[in-house]
């Protein structure tokens, strides 16, 4: 055409009646239309002199079709053909998440971002050891013929081939919906888009919990874990997710360390019914998270600063639906909580509530950035309960205060959180689960055992 040329680039296949994107390249800038072998005549308009042009097609039937692009000024055209393929359920799955393929293989997904296969009839085998695309998952998705995994260091797409264990180069990303989030993911965590979850559920110790030396703790027949309370009670840390290699405060991470923000729940009870007076020189029941520069002394932060957020800490009444649930700002020796910021913060379950029975327990962290504040909640039971603490980002202040910091604001720099729980031979305790949403675990920080 001597007014004007157009290309057209190869269409990837859509799904049947799926809307689909026609792409390409026009050297001339008048109004264009487009018709396909169905007949439809739809209308577009191209912005500049040879910029790329994109064409939004409302869908086909399955089969191949010659879609005809012609700008209607100057009569340039170009032929795409596409190929629909018939619609298919496309199964994603992120961590801790599984698929089976027509096949019977399973596929799996850890924590820690690595994908698992067990052929069918046989045991399970990393598949990282096949490409390291497969210790570094993003995520997997299944569509009824073709396992897809995308590689988290670029976000590619690839395919793999359980009978080969082959994995191709880049390919398109498996058309279907968005993922949708894990099944479970409670809503407070999903508001805020934490639909990934990076720990849990399970409490096993020695591989994702790991005990205070010379604690009393059991692990159950149903995978729960009772804490039968006493000494050595460390403040009621008596098992955690995080320990140092060369001791409880010091050397490389063990286990996990949450940053970046998330919302964490557990699942616990008390073996019997509370009374005045329970809290007691070994301990009382407490669950709660603390700075991972704990780990260390918090030797390299200024002036000693930590963050103890408390979930659930039972109070000394005879009232067993009162717990305290608020952070602590401690530094150089001292403290700065919900008291010394004018907040009575007791949490309160609801009335009838029986804390020998399971129940759940959750703190939602969302950091700060330069333009939005940070802030803490906590729920019992799915139900906010005590007050919401926000904060602005960080400034550097090294005491609460100190450079225009909120007390709270340090949570978000202090290192991660470990999450740890305890409490006195008066009251054993049973934690049934424990699961950490997040938006990814790219911050996280620690080597399971």
């Amino acid at each position: 055409m001597a007014n004007g040329t157009l290309t057209l680039n190869p269409v990837p296949n859509p799904q049947a009646g799926a809307a689909f994107t026609i792409t390409g390249t026009l050297a001339v800038t008048p109004s264009m239309s487009f018709a396909d072998d169905g007949g439809a005549a739809h209308a577009v308009t191209v912005a500049k002199v040879s910029e790329p042009i994109s064409v939004n097609h409302p869908g086909l039937p399955v089969g191949t079709h010659q879609v005809t692009v012609t700008d209607s000024a100057t009569g340039a055209s170009a032929v795409a053909t596409v190929t629909v393929v018939a619609a298919s359920n496309v199964v994603f799955i992120g961590a801790n998440q599984s698929f089976t393929d027509a096949a019977g293989n399973k596929f799996r997904m850890d924590a820690a971002e690595n994908a698992y296969e067990t052929p069918k009839g046989k045991t399970e085998v990393g598949i990282g050891q096949y490409g390291d695309i497969g210790w570094n998952a993003k995520q997997m998705a299944y569509d009824g013929t073709t396992v897809y995994i995308q590689d988290a260091r670029d976000s590619t797409w690839h395919t793999f081939n359980p009978t080969t264990h082959v994995y191709s180069g880049a390919v398109a990303a498996p058309t279907g919906s968005n993922p949708p989030p894990p099944p479970g993911a409670p809503p407070q965590a999903a508001a805020v888009g934490y639909n990934t979850r990076t720990y849990g559920p399970d409490v096993t110790l020695g591989k994702n919990w790991f005990i205070n030396p010379g604690a009393n703790l059991t692990q159950n027949a149903d995978g729960s874990v009772t804490d039968h309370g006493g000494v050595p009670n460390h403040y009621n840390d008596h098992c955690s997710t995080a320990i140092g290699t060369t001791g409880r405060q010091s050397g490389d991470v063990v286990g996990c360390l949450f940053d970046g923000g998330g919302y964490f729940e557990w699942t616990f009870s008390w073996a019997n019914p509370p009374t005045a007076g329970y809290e007691n020189t070994d301990g009382w029941p407490a669950l709660w998270s603390w700075s991972g520069q704990g780990l260390n002394g918090a030797t390299d932060q200024p002036n000693g600063q930590v963050i103890e957020v408390d979930s659930y800490e039972a109070l000394n009444t005879a009232d067993s639906l009162e717990f305290n649930c608020a952070p602590i700002h401690w530094y150089n020796g001292g403290k700065y909580g919900a008291q010394e910021a004018g907040i009575d913060d007791p949490g309160h379950a609801p009335p009838g509530t029986d804390v020998t029975k399971p129940h759940k327990l959750g703190v939602l962290w969302v950091p700060a950035t330069a333009t939005t504040q940070g802030y803490l909640k906590h729920y019992f039971d799915g139900v906010q309960v005590g007050h919401t603490y926000a904060w602005d980002k960080y400034a550097g202040g090294s005491v609460p205060n100190e450079a225009g910091d909120s007390p709270w604001s340090f949570i978000d720099v202090d290192g991660g959180r470990k999450f740890l729980f305890g409490t006195g031979t008066k009251n054993p305790m049973t934690v049934y689960a424990f699961e950490a949403w997040q938006k990814d675990a790219s911050k996280n920080k620690g080597t399971l055992a």
